[in-house]
């Protein structure tokens, strides 16, 4: 997987992006364990602005790499997946049908 999702405030853009090369080993489901490596990247672009700006910020790029990745996928369950990180009883509403999450 691959993707990058631009997010713009005013004249400013702001690129985040995901890379994510993983493999199972072994079986013919989707569940088991995943072995690969990840990177997440954010970006400013501030080439759309007048160049005196541009001399004057320093921006940021951030990039964070993991090559021992490693991740579960199990069978989806609406209770630990909608109380992931949540403190109160809250539950999220079903928008698709989903068949797996990695845990």
């Amino acid at each position: 997987m691959d993707q990058t999702i631009p997010v713009k405030e005013g004249d400013v853009t702001v690129n985040h992006t995901l890379v994510l090369i993983a493999q199972k080993k072994g079986g013919k489901d989707i569940y088991g364990t995943y072995e690969g490596a990840a990177y997440i990247g954010s970006h400013l672009d501030l080439s759309p602005l007048a160049k005196i700006l541009v001399k004057l910020s320093s921006g940021f790029d951030i990039d964070i790499f993991e090559n021992n990745l490693s991740f579960e996928v199990e069978p989806f369950d609406m209770n630990r997946y909608s109380s992931y990180t949540s403190k109160d009883e809250a539950s999220l509403a079903p928008l698709v049908k989903y068949d797996s999450m990695a845990g």
